[in-house]
């Protein structure tokens, strides 16, 4: 007869044999995970390397461009600046020349009208500054002479240059001289004898061809 003990033991197995066992992992499959985790990790940080070097080129190249655009206009607006002081500086120039002559102008009308009044003519000459009329007088040497009295509408601290031809009854000229006054102002006039050389006593009449301030 069989121990009942054994045929319990037959009848009943270890629990080992018929405990669930648990499922192995995959080590290998758990390595690729990793892997493709760590590579899409490294993609992922060269990607946001490679926008975060592109942004700085591009933040720097927008600063390059910022400046030298600024740099463009502050030299366009120093040659316009330029540009305009001198047409400034011309038109200044221009006015200042037209009101000189404007002056000049107004002075040789005053000087006109004064010297007319006085019975003066105005030098052929000297552009109005100048003027001469005929005084008698006597001549200081034998020859033919005239004498002129000269006033200046300005100033010739060197005295005014005076010539002038000797024309015979028919008009032809016959002869010439000249002479110098002494220092002339708008205040003073001075006569001055100019001499011809004979001419055989036919008469003949003097013709100022010039008179000048020195």
């Amino acid at each position: 007869m069989a121990d009942p003990h054994e045929l319990a033991i037959e009848a009943n197995p270890t629990t080992e044999a018929t405990r669930t066992r648990k499922p192995k992992r995959d080590w290998h499959l758990t390595r690729i995970g990793v892997a493709s985790l760590l590579a899409a990790a490294v993609i992922l940080v060269a990607v946001t390397a490679t926008f975060y070097v592109d942004s700085q080129n591009r933040v720097s190249l927008a600063k390059s461009a910022y400046v030298a655009a600024i740099k463009t206009k502050a030299e366009h607006d120093k040659a316009v600046a330029e540009e305009e002081a001198k047409a400034q500086a011309e038109q200044a120039a221009q006015e200042a020349a037209q009101a000189e002559a404007d002056r000049i102008e107004a002075q040789k009308k005053a000087a006109d009208e004064a010297a007319a009044s006085q019975g003066y003519s105005p030098s052929p000459t000297a552009d109005g500054l100048v003027f001469y009329k005929g005084v008698s007088g006597t001549c200081g040497t034998f020859m033919p002479c005239t004498h002129l009295s000269i006033y200046s509408a300005s100033t010739c601290p060197a005295g005014v240059y005076v010539s002038a031809n000797l024309k015979s009854a028919s008009g032809v000229v016959v002869g010439h001289g000249n002479g110098i006054t002494g220092g002339l102002d708008p205040s003073t006039s001075e006569i001055i004898e100019i001499d011809f050389p004979a001419v055989n006593g036919e008469p003949a009449t003097s013709q100022v061809t010039d008179a000048h301030c020195l």
